[in-house]
Order: structure tokens, then sequence, then C-alpha cells
């Protein structure tokens, strides 16, 4: 499972690091989950159960909201700019270096969910067509279930 965990900070005003470092400190400080912390270059990761050999955990992504001017360069490019408005912006370190990197989930996920609302809408009268045609007339003004 991912989680996205968005800060209350403006972009200008900090760095990638130390918003993932507020992340990681917060993790570190709590005896719960010190022993459960792993770092990794975009996000740290809660191990919280071991089932059969089977591991479970969450990979929690320090982010904040992306600035205007990453915002209006977006608007420019995109094909679906409606979705520009809720970019956030994501830690992330390549080669001992800290950065920025653009994200968008809320919009992938309302992208995604708008082209596929035909299908949906689809296969919804497809499940319902076929709930009906399960059931027969059995020409005693019964019906039965085959």
């Amino acid at each position: 499972m991912d989680a996205v965990c968005k800060m209350n900070m403006e972009k200008g005003s900090t760095t990638p690091q130390k918003i993932k470092e507020l992340v990681e400190n917060a993790f570190e400080s709590d005896g719960r989950y010190r022993r459960r912390l792993k770092k990794y270059d975009k996000c740290c990761t809660i191990e919280y159960a071991d089932i059969n050999g089977i591991g479970f955990s969450i990979d929690i992504v320090p982010t904040l909201d992306d600035d205007p001017q990453t915002k209006s360069s977006l608007m420019q490019k995109s094909a679906e700019p409606i979705y520009v408005s809720i970019a956030i912006a994501i830690t992330d370190k390549k080669n001992d270096q800290y950065r920025w990197a653009t994200s968008n989930p809320k919009g992938f996920k309302s992208w995604f969910e708008n082209i596929n609302k035909s299908f949906l809408e689809n296969s919804l009268q497809q499940s319902r067509t076929s709930i009906y045609e399960t059931y027969l007339y059995n020409g005693t003004h019964n019906y039965q279930y085959i």
C-alpha cells in the first residue's frame, strides 16, 4: 500500500531533504514505528506485519502542494489541464542529491475514472441484463432462478 503525506508548507520555503527528514523523524521518534522504519530515496516504508513469510508494509511519500510556476508550466504542456491544479511535489533523491519531482495521483485517479466511466456504465447495464435474464418466467406467474 502507498500513502501520500502532504505537508502544509510552501515549496519555496523548504527543501525536499527537509520535508523527507521531517517525516522520517516523526516515525523515528515513535517507539512503535522506529524499528519498523526503512528509508528509501522517494519514501519511508513502515513494515508493519509478517504473516507466514508474507510481508505487509506501507510506503509513505512526503509531499507538498506544487508551486504556481510549475503548475503554470504543466498547464501549457498538458493534454488534460483540468487535472494540473492538484499536482504535488514529491521528494526524490538521486546520486545523494535531493530534488523535487512533480506527481499527480489524485489527477491520475480522476482522469482514469473519467475515461472509464462509459465502460463502467456499460458493465453495470450488462450486469443488470444478465441478472434479469437469469430469471425465466415458468408459465405460472412465478419466476424460477436458473
